[in-house]
């Protein structure tokens, strides 16, 4: 029963413990700095940026693997002599080549490059688009295939008109090579928009195993940079979908079917035959809309995403609906953007995710493959969604390996580069402090994903990878849990030693408390003052007994009154000294004379150990000066010092040595009881309570009495 109720016990203590410590390291976690971040981007190099990377007018630059050796090459578009060209660079980011396409430079924006190997030879082609007069032309070229090089010039793609504005201002919007009738081989299908020119503004395919183009006119919807395909109507063809944006070209007064104040959901059939459901108009000024197809539960759902630059919003920023443009009530869940103003699609854990950026370039709502919501993350950077215009570059990819992809931007001024974690859970930020001219992923020789940063100056070569740091946190905080554990512990050993040292203490003090009280007045002292006062009342001498007997009762309840203190002052003991050598001097007459010598500067005030001076005069008298036929005497001096007091009492009494031959040195209760008090008090005190007893001899080496010489320091503390 004993042994179950102390395990129990145990088991407490440790809880409390326990739980102690838990809450106090977790209060320590909370406030610890993020020094371990679960990702980091370290720098794998930094070199000088050539300058055709950056300095060509409208030059853009690109990273793709040409000829399949597992590294990409950089790739960059340039203007030469008004002709397209591009040149390809070696390890070194030397120049490793260039060629031109024929035709004129477009120069709009950009210069966009595309790139793909239709004829499946482990050699990529590189696609542009040049001008001859009027005429927008694509243009081929596979540069490391020096066997059978893959090379088209000048397909024609249409007619640029000037009939609405005095500047070509074309531009290819966004294209894709993609395998739109499920045959095996890839088309190639992109947009071509017009600004203020508005036409042509059109989608158009061009079939490189036929060597033909189709073209299907968007009748004034104006496209923007995304294009997705999907099969909406399981045909095994796929459907093309494409975002798009109010542009306001459009003057007052022109027609067309669908002007362009207005966005636009719809989807395209794969053959370019018409619109797979009629155009949808969404009324929001200066807006974007994006389409999002996926399946649930084996049917198709559009989910339209809206965003604007006006604050006057007529429209929810996600919608659904059908297959075939009906409008459709699905769940997404509460959390819903206030502008669509990015969409990504992620891959996590081997499936799609849908992440959607809100107006304040912070804020992303993740949604999983069938757009239910699951969570929103907010970066702590504002990011940069139009910092460079190459197209078909994607701004999600896996950069660390791990089957995931993550997101990266350039940020906070277009000065450092961002990127948010899978799941979207961290953002993790590398300073640049230069402006990025662009930012794309790099993959080495070593089938590992760079993220390159170029700037006017410096390129810099990143690596996304796991903090090596970051599991490091959980050792961390198990040392700063056991660390509180056993600070827990050792405060509680400590605490136990303290109160076992207070409980000793207290009990030390009691007993010497006790032994005080016992050891106060001598009984025979007692028993003879008693009898003197008696003997006065009897020889009639009344005034005489009383003040004998009111010197007494004084002693008397001075020393009930000091019973539990072991300090009293010094004018406290001095005055029981004093009536003591009273009443013994009426006792023994001339056989004790005594004197006592106080110096005036003395603080009468300060503690002094109880019976501290007491016990010697006592002692004295007992067994000094009794034994003594005749002219005993008795002085006692008090002198002041610096930190101490000097306390000197000297008799001519028979000396320690014949005291105890005679056995008149009783059992030496008095000063086993001061040895006690001295022990107590000098643990307590920085400075000790002294004392000497000195043998005093005559000059024939006699024993001539006793001299003891006590200090008392001024500034002892009470307990």
């Amino acid at each position: 029963m004993k042994k179950s109720i102390l395990k129990s016990h145990l088991l407490r203590i440790v809880q409390s413990i326990f739980f102690q410590a838990a809450v106090v390291a977790g209060v320590i976690i909370f406030f610890l700095p993020e020094s371990f971040e679960k990702y980091e981007l370290k720098l794998v190099e930094k070199i000088v940026t050539p300058g055709r990377l950056v300095e060509p007018k409208n030059a853009m630059t690109y990273a793709h693997d040409l000829d399949s050796d597992g590294e990409d090459e950089i790739i960059t578009s340039i203007d030469i002599y008004n002709s397209l060209g591009y040149q390809y660079f070696d390890k070194d980011l030397k120049i490793h080549d260039q060629d031109n396409f024929l035709g004129d430079y477009i120069a709009q924006r950009g210069v966009y490059l595309f790139f793909s190997d239709i004829d499946n030879d482990s050699f990529s082609e590189v696609w542009g688009f040049t001008m001859k007069n009027d005429s927008l032309f694509l243009n081929a070229k596979e540069p490391f295939d020096n066997d059978e090089p893959y090379d088209r010039d000048l397909i024609f793609i249409d007619t640029i008109s000037k009939e609405y504005h005095d500047k070509i201002d074309v531009i290819i919007a966004n294209g894709q090579f993609v395998d739109l009738n499920q045959d095996g081989k890839k088309e190639f299908a992109f947009f071509l928009r017009s600004g203020y020119n508005l036409v042509p503004r059109t989608i158009n395919i061009y079939y490189p195993f036929g060597d033909s183009v189709k073209t299907m006119s968007l009748e004034g919807i104006n496209p923007s940079n995304d294009i997705d395909f999907f099969d909406i109507d399981n045909d095994e063809r796929l459907e093309i979908f494409f975002s798009n944006y109010s542009s306001h070209n459009h003057p007052p007064g022109f027609r067309t079917k669908y002007p362009d104040s207005l966005v636009y959901f719809t989807a395209i059939e794969d053959d370019l035959s018409d619109f797979a459901f009629p155009p949808k108009a969404f009324l929001w000024k200066y807006s974007r809309l994006y389409v999002i197809p996926f399946k649930r539960n084996d049917k198709v759902i559009l989910a339209v995403l809206l965003s604007s630059n006006s604050k006057d919003l007529n429209q929810p920023s996600i919608a659904f609906y059908s297959a075939k443009g009906i409008p459709k009530y699905f769940n997404a869940g509460k959390q819903t953007p206030n502008h669509a103003m990015r969409v990504a699609s992620l891959r996590f854990e081997g499936s799609k995710h849908i992440a959607v950026l809100d107006h304040d370039a912070r804020s992303f709502y993740l949604y999983d493959s069938v757009f239910r919501f699951i969570k929103k993350f907010v970066s702590p950077y504002r990011l940069n969604l139009a910092f460079n215009q190459t197209i078909n570059n994607s701004k999600e990819i896996d950069l660390n390996n791990n089957g995931n992809d993550e997101l990266y931007f350039p940020g906070n001024g277009v000065k450092d580069v961002l990127v948010i974690s899978d799941y979207l859970d961290e953002v993790t930020v590398y300073p640049t402090e230069e402006h990025i001219q662009f930012l794309f992923p790099f993959k080495t020789s070593k089938n590992q994903t760079q993220l390159w940063a170029i700037t006017d100056q410096n390129i810099y070569k990143l690596k996304y990878q796991a903090n090596p740091l970051y599991y490091w946190q959980y050792a961390v905080y198990l040392a700063i849990f056991f660390g509180v554990v056993l600070f827990i512990q050792i405060i509680r050993k400590l605490n136990e030693q303290r109160l076992r040292e207070k409980y000793k203490l207290l009990n030390q003090v009691e007993r010497l408390k006790l032994k005080s009280i016992q050891n106060q007045l001598d009984p025979h002292f007692v028993l003879n003052t008693t009898n003197s006062i008696g003997s006065s009342i009897l020889n009639e001498e009344p005034e005489k007994a009383y003040n004998s007997f009111v010197r007494f009762a004084g002693l008397m309840r001075q020393m009930m009154h000091t019973n539990d203190d072991i300090f009293v002052k010094l004018s406290q003991e001095m005055d029981f000294v004093t009536e003591y050598l009273h009443f013994q001097n009426v006792r023994f007459g001339e056989k004790l004379n005594y004197s006592i010598e106080f110096d005036s500067s003395i603080d009468a005030e300060i503690l002094v150990p109880k019976m501290l001076i007491f016990i010697h005069v006592e002692n004295a008298i007992k067994h000094g000066i009794i034994p003594l036929l005749s002219g005993g005497q008795l002085k006692l001096e008090l002198e002041n010092q610096q930190s101490h007091v000097e306390v000197t009492i000297t008799d001519n009494g028979i000396g320690r040595k014949k005291a105890k031959a005679l056995k008149t040195n009783g059992n030496g209760l008095g000063l086993n009881i001061l040895s006690d008090s001295f022990n107590i008090i000098n643990n307590h005190n920085a400075l000790k309570v002294e004392q000497e007893i000195i043998d005093l001899k005559d000059s024939e080496g006699n024993a001539s009495g006793t001299k003891v010489m006590i200090w008392i320091p001024k500034n002892l503390k009470k307990f």
